[in-house]
């Protein structure tokens, strides 16, 4: 290929979900601090470049909103359909079959090295602890398929938030923020999740 030949790779407009205003009026209610550290945090990650640079460009831009779409989907999953498997405890735990049935269209988080180095790696920068753990009884290497798939029993996600980012009290808030969500809109809950449209708070 002669240099005359090199093209720039295709610019395109970098593509931004519109994030909702944190309502007024739910600055006035007891859990308020919580569920302002909830939209902070999303906002952040719905904002992030997530580490790649240049996201203009067309596959990158397809890349980033890929991960995001994983990474809020797995938070998603646990916070809407998670249990705290103790009164004080930390974590929120969601089991194996449960994650399996309700990853929608993300069959990428199925994919244990994905949801190891993407999706862990990038939600502990923000502050988001996840761990996934084998029941008693399973070994580590029975969690995965020979090709690195999760197994669909035997194993559980948990996730916890540091207190940086508003600690127990605020997992707390994003599950009860999520489950409202849920319950309100359907199908169309995620993406007001993406949003962090709150105002179901006030409904």
């Amino acid at each position: 290929m002669k240099p005359d030949e090199i093209v720039e790779p295709a610019k395109v407009a970098t593509s931004q979900t519109r994030i909702i205003e944190f309502p007024k009026k739910l600055s006035l209610m007891d859990e308020a601090s919580s569920f302002r550290a909830v939209h902070t945090l999303l906002a952040a990650l719905e904002t992030s470049s997530l580490g790649l640079k240049d996201t203009d460009a067309f596959a990158l831009q397809h890349k980033l909103e890929n991960r995001k779409a994983h990474i809020l989907r797995f938070m998603w999953i646990l916070v809407t359909y998670g249990k705290f498997e103790k009164e004080n405890s930390k974590n929120l735990v969601v089991d194996a079959e449960t994650y399996q049935a309700n990853r929608a269209k993300e069959k990428t988080l199925s994919i244990w090295s994905f949801v190891e180095d993407v999706v862990f790696k990038f939600l502990a920068e923000f502050g988001v602890c996840c761990e996934h753990v084998a029941l008693d009884g399973v070994t580590p290497k029975d969690l995965t398929t020979g090709t690195g798939y999760l197994r669909k029993s035997g194993w559980t996600m948990r996730m916890s938030f540091e207190e940086k980012i508003g600690g127990t009290a605020a997992l707390k808030a994003m599950q009860t923020y999520a489950q409202r969500l849920n319950k309100t809109y359907g199908s169309r809950a995620f993406s007001r999740f993406r949003q962090a449209d709150m105002t179901v708070l006030l409904l």
